[in-house]
């Protein structure tokens, strides 16, 4: 009698729940790294025909497992979907951004800007204390140029007035501004206006003065404090600067007639009220529409 042939080790994987294997992949590695090491025991001890690429393959198996066993590629997985998440949420929050972006450019102009006074209540306060000439510009500013920033005109009110300072030195002229500064300052109490100094005067061809300060913003707070004007004519005033603000992609229907003098006042009283400026004494001196060709 033949003697029998041996048996074929056992799966572990067979020792799970029931026939079921387990459901833990360290678990499932560890049974398969035992079974391929117990079956190439079994081939060793007992050489059944078996073909030699069946044999190289349950050995290469045996290798690649015992490698994952070694170095685990849990913690490189978890760092690496970390990563993409961050990426994800980059990626989204640009998205969304572009949306927001693109949503806005589409809208109509009617849902833009409803009104002229909207319009201007959105834009930025003028800011004539901050030179309009930029160090950068090219070409550069002229010294003339920039002592404008620094300027201060007072109107004199009739031919007396001016021909009165047309006698005067422009050291005198000086002088006279920074006494009634002084005074003024004390007694109006206004610390900024103690704080400027006047630093050279000179009429000009119309018989206005223009007086400049050290800077543009020392111009300003002069401008801002003008009791000090009456020292040179009691009807003498600073004249403020004005600017000229047009707003483009109105309806000239959401305006209405600015034929009318009555469409204009209330336009203007309209834009002035909205307007977030705290300018002192604000008044529109012309108001139309602009037609682009």
């Amino acid at each position: 009698m033949s003697s029998s042939k041996p048996k074929w080790p056992s799966l572990t994987v067979a020792r799970g729940d029931g026939n079921r294997p387990r459901q833990n992949l360290h678990d499932r590695v560890l049974d398969l790294h035992h079974d391929t090491s117990v079956f190439l025991s079994h081939l060793e001890a007992h050489n059944q025909g078996i073909p030699k690429p069946l044999i190289e393959l349950i050995r290469n198996t045996q290798f690649v497992v015992g490698e994952v066993l070694k170095h685990p590629l849990g913690e490189d997985w978890k760092q690496a979907v970390a990563e993409l998440r961050e990426i994800t949420l980059d990626i989204r929050k640009n998205t969304t951004t572009t949306q927001h972006v693109l949503t806005t450019q589409s809208l109509p102009l009617s849902s833009k800007i409803r009104s002229y006074a909207q319009a201007a209540a959105g834009a930025s306060p003028p800011a004539h204390t901050v030179s309009s000439h930029s160090s950068a510009r090219s070409p550069g500013a002229t010294p003339s140029e920039l002592s404008k920033d620094r300027e201060v005109i007072v109107k004199l009110p009739d031919p007396g007035a001016v021909q009165t300072f047309r006698r005067l030195r422009a050291v005198e002229i000086k002088n006279r501004a920074e006494k009634a500064r002084v005074k003024a300052s004390k007694e109006t109490l206004a610390a900024t206006l103690a704080s400027v100094q006047f630093v050279a005067a000179r009429q000009l061809k119309s018989g206005d003065l223009s007086l400049s300060l050290r800077t543009a913003q020392e111009a300003e707070i002069a401008r801002c404090h003008p009791s000090w004007v009456t020292a040179f004519h009691q009807k003498a005033i600073v004249r403020l600067p004005t600017w000229g603000v047009v707003v483009h992609d109105v309806q000239v229907k959401s305006v209405g007639d600015l034929g009318d003098p009555q469409e204009i006042k209330r336009v203007g009283d309209q834009i002035l009220a909205k307007t977030t400026t705290s300018t002192q004494n604000k008044f529109l001196k012309f108001l139309a529409h602009t037609t682009f060709f």
